[in-house]
């Protein structure tokens, strides 16, 4: 994916697809439940990784109860200056 993803409807529907979706909408990632993989890392290739799991309704085999997670990436891009 050559583009970034502005808003939170293209996160999302990125994030279905792609195994880390590159956008430059911090306020977005917040929004949609994101948080950075590494909050003490202040700079770097850490710094801009974000994750947030979600539940894909399917119950697993492993888990009495239990629901499976789905972890889905984002990659905060600094905005061209």
């Amino acid at each position: 994916m050559d583009s970034l993803c502005h808003s939170r409807e293209e996160i999302e529907r990125a994030a279905v697809r792609l195994p880390c979706v590159p956008t430059d909408n911090r306020e977005a990632l917040i929004a949609l439940g994101f948080e950075r993989i590494s909050p003490d890392a202040p700079t770097g290739y850490e710094s801009h990784l974000w994750e947030r799991a979600v539940d894909s309704g399917y119950r697993t085999v492993s888990m009495r109860n239990g629901r499976r997670k789905i972890v889905q990436r984002a990659y905060l891009v600094k905005p061209a200056a």
